[in-house]
């Protein structure tokens, strides 16, 4: 099984695709997505430039959010913006 950790290195490392029990790679039109529970966008890679944008809004949103964030080490990302981005917000 996949633990978040290795996850949130995969995604930093260009994976397009993968998941945990609850956090799932998507791959979009120009950018691909780190997301939790199936709504929550928690973090972002564009696809040109590599940079990984971080949305800190959700950080505190709950216990097992704010962990998965730190799992996932995003809150080293690239660009930060408080944000809470849904999975309906893009694709």
């Amino acid at each position: 099984m996949t633990t978040a950790n290795d996850l949130g290195r995969m995604f930093k490392e260009g994976a397009t695709s993968g998941r945990t029990n609850n956090i799932r790679i998507i791959n979009g039109k120009g950018k691909t997505y780190v997301v939790d529970y199936g709504w929550a966008i928690l973090g972002s890679r564009d696809k040109k430039t590599g940079k990984i944008t971080y949305y800190s809004g959700w950080d505190g949103y709950s216990p097992t959010t704010s962990k998965h964030i730190s799992q996932l080490g995003l809150r080293g990302a690239d660009r930060v913006m408080k944000a809470r981005k849904h999975l309906d917000d893009v694709m």
